[in-house]
């Protein structure tokens, strides 16, 4: 766990939630945490980096949000709730924050989700994902470096279109959603997803290949979304 302590008053804590299979875990954020003005961590999910695997070696998307959780309890900036910043998967567990009251803003950097499917779809999509797993010989033992090589296989599809709207509309807080080349969602899709959560909304598309390279300017978009207008 990498606790910040910025120089600026009066400005929200910001957690953020990596990437599931992230290589460089929380660490990979330092640089973003480096330019927040106030106090920001980014833990190590379970798996990665310094954190130990889940019990039993059984990962769900929700294990962003119960880790997170944990890391604004421990160090005491759950209170006022801060920005919750959540990458890739790691967005799913920062929409469980916020929809839970534990964000006074949300930002998802790949966030949206991936095409939408059936529930039928859901179904054929958790079996092929534990195919994929169980041919794996890496990720059927366990781990024997981090991230566990399991997660390199992500999670099965949550993306059904009437389960993720009802979510999103329960989420009243402001939301910046951030875009790069490897979003998984489809461009034409983007605004209105956003456009389901039930606060204030802003679409970023950046033109770069994901987060390697681009926390920098991931940082100007958000830092300058924050001092916009009061709905940002």
């Amino acid at each position: 766990m990498r606790l910040h302590r910025g120089p600026g008053e009066g400005i929200p804590a910001l957690l953020v939630l990596h990437d599931a299979g992230a290589q460089g875990a929380g660490a990979s954020w330092q640089p973003f945490l480096d330019r927040w003005p106030g106090a920001s961590v980014a833990p190590d999910l379970p798996g990665h980096g310094g954190s130990e695997p889940a019990v039993g070696g059984k990962y769900l998307p929700a294990d962003a949000a119960l880790a997170g959780l944990e890391v604004v309890s421990e160090t005491g900036l759950g209170q006022p709730p801060p920005v919750v910043l959540g990458h890739g998967w790691g967005g799913y567990g920062a929409e469980l924050l916020a929809g839970g009251g534990r964000a006074c803003a949300l930002v998802l950097v790949d966030g949206l989700g991936g095409p939408w499917i059936t529930e039928e779809q859901l179904a054929r999509d958790q079996a092929q994902w534990l195919r994929d797993v169980l041919e794996d010989p890496e990720a059927t033992r366990w781990p024997e470096r981090l991230p566990d090589p399991v997660l390199a296989h992500g999670f099965p599809s949550v993306w059904e279109p009437q389960f993720t709207a009802s979510r999103r509309g329960a989420i009243k807080v402001p939301l910046l959603a951030i875009e790069t080349l490897r979003s998984p969602t489809p461009a034409a899709q983007r605004a209105d997803r956003a456009a389901a959560f039930g606060g204030p909304h802003r679409v970023v598309e950046l033109d770069t290949h994901g987060t390697d390279g681009a926390l920098d300017e991931i940082a100007t978009a958000v830092l300058g979304w924050l001092d916009g207008s009061p709905d940002r």
